[in-house]
């Protein structure tokens, strides 16, 4: 695996973001969706997807984080990461 984080890995993006991507959701927690190579082809495994995770709930997604700006939560508190993202994708729906 050439990526540093796997899919459904739950990450802390850091406070810090360069001028370019000040409008970026910062200092918070997430799940990673994928690699950009994951998603679309390519090499380039080091800018990820991710979906945002606020009041313990998926609320939205943004991409692309690179890997440095990104730090795994070992011992998060989520139950189930990937049924998270599937609770979120289903209010997406149901609300379209």
């Amino acid at each position: 695996m050439r990526q540093k984080f796997r899919k459904h890995t739950v990450v802390r993006i850091t406070k810090a973001m360069p001028p370019y991507m000040s409008h970026f959701p910062s200092d918070c927690e997430a799940i990673v969706s994928g690699t950009y190579s994951q998603k679309y082809g390519g090499t380039d495994t080091d800018k990820y997807s991710l979906y945002l995770i606020r009041d313990g709930r998926v609320f939205n997604s943004s991409a692309w984080y690179h890997e440095d700006q990104l730090e795994e939560i070992k011992d998060h508190k989520y139950k189930d990461p990937e049924e998270m993202i599937e609770d979120f994708n289903f209010r997406y729906e149901n609300n379209s």
